[in-house]
C-alpha cells in the first residue's frame, strides 16, 4: 500500500504540470480561432490596400496558335491582352483551423482560408492571318474578357515565439484554384465558337501561371504584414 502511494504521488506533479502547461501556453484553438479572425477581417484588408494590391494592375501578354483548315490553308492566330487589373484580394474568409503545435519554442497555427470572390478584367485584340492562294486574309477585332474565381482556398501557418512576440507568415500553399468563369465581349466581327474556346483556356493557364507569382510573391508579404500586427494570445 505504501509503495502504491508513492507512486501515485509522483505522478501528481506531472498531471498538474501537463494540465497547467495547456491553459498556461495560449495554444487553445479558440485563441487561433479568434487571432485569425482578427487578422483576416482587420488588418487583411489594411495590408493589402497598403501594398497596392487592392486593384492589382496585371502583366500584359500574347498567345499564339495555328490552325488548319480542310483545303490546307494555314491560319496563324495571335491574341493579345492589355490593361488588366484583379480585385478581391482584400477579402479573405477563415474556413477552418487545426489544433495549435509546439515546435523548437515556437507556436505554430494551420488555417484554411478562402478568397470568396476574385475577378479579373483584361482587354485585348484578336488577330488572324491566313495564307491564300490570292494572297493573305488578314482579320482582327478588339474584346474584352471578364473572369470570375470563386471559392479559392489556400491553406496558411502562422508562427509565433514566446520571446520576440511577432507572428510571421512560415508557409502559404494553394489548395485550389477556385471556380472559374470567363466571358468574352467582342467589338466588330464575333469569334467562332472553337477560337473563343481555345482562348479561353490559354487564358486561364496563363492567368493561373501569374496569379502563382501574384499569390507567393507580393501578396504573401502583404500577409505577413497583417499577422504581424496583431500580438498572438499571450500566455496566461
Amino acid at each position: 500500500m505504501k509503495d502504491d502511494r508513492e507512486e501515485n504521488m509522483r505522478f501528481i506533479p506531472i498531471i498538474l504540470f501537463a494540465f497547467a502547461f495547456a491553459f498556461a501556453s495560449g495554444d487553445k484553438l479558440g485563441d487561433a480561432v479568434k487571432y485569425m479572425d482578427e487578422v483576416l477581417s482587420v488588418y487583411v484588408p489594411w495590408a493589402v490596400e497598403s501594398a497596392g494590391l487592392d486593384l492589382y494592375e496585371m502583366p500584359n501578354f500574347s498567345l499564339n496558335s495555328q490552325n488548319r483548315s480542310s483545303d490546307g490553308a494555314v491560319t496563324n492566330i495571335k491574341v493579345m491582352y492589355h490593361s488588366g487589373n484583379l480585385t478581391g484580394l482584400q477579402t479573405v474568409n477563415r474556413k477552418s483551423c487545426q489544433e495549435p503545435s509546439w515546435s523548437s519554442g515556437n507556436i505554430s497555427v494551420v488555417c484554411n482560408i478562402v478568397l470568396p470572390k476574385i475577378d479579373v478584367k483584361y482587354e485585348g485584340r484578336f488577330q488572324a492571318i491566313k495564307g491564300l492562294e490570292t494572297g493573305v486574309h488578314i482579320r482582327g477585332h478588339n474584346f474584352g474578357v471578364k473572369m470570375s474565381i470563386v471559392d479559392l482556398e489556400a491553406e496558411i501557418e502562422v508562427t509565433s515565439s514566446p520571446h520576440v512576440k511577432v507572428p510571421a507568415v512560415k508557409r502559404l500553399s494553394l489548395v485550389n484554384q477556385g471556380k472559374p468563369s470567363i466571358s468574352f465581349a467582342t467589338v466588330g466581327d464575333p469569334i467562332v465558337n472553337h477560337s473563343y474556346e481555345e482562348m479561353s483556356g490559354h487564358f486561364y493557364h496563363k492567368y493561373t501561371n501569374l496569379f502563382q507569382e501574384l499569390f507567393q510573391g507580393a501578396y504573401q508579404k502583404a500577409l505577413g504584414r497583417a499577422v504581424a500586427s496583431v500580438s498572438y494570445p499571450e500566455q496566461q
